[in-house]
């Protein structure tokens, strides 16, 4: 069986929801530090480009990266990063209900698998939003599901 490229983003987003679940209350947290990490590999980048003599791109990844950990950690509260989250689950399930549609999945059961992550993540930015105590576990389920969803797309679906 040849392994897949998704299968590694499957198996984050499995074990990622596994963690939430296991840690309520941890989904804040866990948000700042995948900020965190992003910004730390954009000012890698910077500096890989820069090491590269790529001058304005990596001067400007580098300031990126440093100006994103920066404001996260001083700025950023944890209420605003709440609304952050909610607003980035919001749009991306907008943006796979749109990419489903324009796909145009053939027969019911791949209208429900197109359909059922989207539609997750909008609720669990609405529920986020709200600051609703159990969003925490829709959202770790929400991950889940899309791991698992990924993975039976590429090994049952899509063989």
């Amino acid at each position: 069986m040849k392994i897949k490229e998704n299968d590694f983003a499957a198996i984050a987003l499995i074990v990622l929801g596994a963690f939430i679940l296991l840690l309520p209350g941890a989904i804040v947290e866990l948000a700042r530090l995948a900020v965190y990490a992003i910004a730390i590999a954009v000012a890698v980048l910077g500096l890989i480009d820069l090491l590269q003599k790529k001058w304005i791109s990596g001067l400007i990844k580098l300031i990126a990266g440093i100006a994103i950990f920066l404001l996260t950690l001083l700025v950023l509260t944890d209420d605003v990063l709440r609304y952050v989250l909610a607003a980035v689950l919001i749009l991306f399930g907008a943006y796979l209900v749109y990419c489903a549609i324009k796909s145009k999945p053939k027969g019911a059961l791949n209208w429900v698998l197109a359909l059922a992550m989207p539609i997750l993540s909008i609720v669990a930015g609405i529920l986020l939003i709200l600051n609703i105590n159990i969003v925490d576990t829709i959202v770790a389920i929400v991950l889940i599901v899309d791991g698992l969803l990924i993975i039976l797309n590429d090994y049952v679906f899509n063989k």
